[in-house]
């Protein structure tokens, strides 16, 4: 299968073909065509299931893609939040700190700035941070 292929099958769902790749032996953190990872593509497009299968078969939650955009953030500009919690879920390899913090409202973190009333999340990166959810059904970790 070509990486066209491939990539093809990782956006349209298709896990039979994702399955039949990774599989007969293909790296699932290999870097594609495209200059992103399966991951990417997966999580660019809202594929749960797939996103699922390729973190079950050790794909690197955190690698960035050729533009340094890492997975979570694929989904985050997209908005498929069950991606986004399925990705928070993971570990992020040396991070001290959680993944996730709790934010007053309005808060501004690197520029970003929340128009949302009450508490909210921004997910964090070492040094800094990645995005805002605001809205994103998690518990608060602290006093909102």
């Amino acid at each position: 299968m070509s990486d066209k292929e491939f990539m093809w099958a990782l956006k349209n769902g298709d896990l039979d073909e994702v399955k039949d790749y990774i599989l007969g032996g293909e790296d699932v953190n290999r870097t594609l065509e495209g200059g992103r990872k399966p991951l990417h593509y997966a999580a660019d497009c809202g594929q749960l299931e797939i996103l699922e299968f390729l973190l079950l078969k050790g794909a690197d939650v955190n690698a960035p893609d050729k533009h340094s955009i890492t997975p979570l953030l694929s989904a985050v500009y997209e908005d498929h939040m069950a991606c986004v919690k399925l990705l928070l879920s993971k570990p992020v390899v040396g991070f001290p700190g959680p993944v996730l913090e709790c934010c007053s409202p309005g808060e501004a973190r690197e520029g970003l700035s929340s128009a949302s009333r009450g508490p909210h999340w921004s997910a964090v990166a070492p040094r800094r941070p990645i995005v805002s959810l605001p809205g994103l059904a998690l518990e608060c970790c602290g006093p909102g």
